[in-house]
């Protein structure tokens, strides 16, 4: 649980979830949340955005890639 009231739990959290995301793993994600929620687990999830900026990553909003995408050679 406290891992997740801090920055860093709440960047590596929301890591997770965007790599769900991004990759259409819609069933885990569907299972993630309330795994997260069973341990009462409150996270201040970050947006794509704010991901970006935090770890100072490269990306091509326009087209909907972050870091990686699936269909990246």
């Amino acid at each position: 649980q406290n891992f997740s009231e801090n920055n860093d739990g709440a960047i590596i959290l929301s890591l997770v979830k965007e790599f769900l995301d991004t990759f259409g793993l819609s069933f885990t994600l569907s299972v993630l949340n309330p795994e997260l929620a069973s341990y009462n687990v409150q996270c201040a999830w970050k947006n794509r955005t704010e991901l970006i900026e935090y770890l100072d990553l490269s990306s091509d909003l326009d087209n909907g890639t972050f870091w990686i995408s699936p269909t990246s050679n």
